[in-house]
C-alpha cells in the first residue's frame, strides 16, 4: 500500500513536472499532468470521507452541506 508521505510526494512531483511544461509552452502536457495531480488529490479526500463516488444531485449533497463554500 502507498503511504500518504508517498502520495503527496507523488502530486507534488507531478505538479513541478506540470509546471515545467507550462513554463515551456507545453500546455497539453501541462494540463494533463495537472489533472493528474488533482485527481491523487481528490482521491485523498473521497478516501477521508468515506465516498466511494462523487455526489452527483442536490439530494446526494444534503448531506455533506458543510463541504459548501460561503458565498
Amino acid at each position: 500500500m502507498v503511504t500518504k508521505q508517498e502520495v503527496r510526494l507523488i502530486a507534488r512531483a507531478r505538479l513541478k513536472d506540470a509546471e515545467a511544461l507550462f513554463c515551456a509552452n507545453r500546455y497539453d502536457g501541462f494540463i494533463y499532468l495537472w489533472g493528474s495531480a488533482t485527481e491523487i488529490g481528490l482521491n485523498k479526500i473521497f478516501k477521508t470521507l468515506h465516498w466511494n463516488e462523487f455526489p452527483s444531485t442536490k439530494n446526494e449533497f444534503q448531506n455533506f452541506q458543510s463541504l459548501k463554500p460561503i458565498i
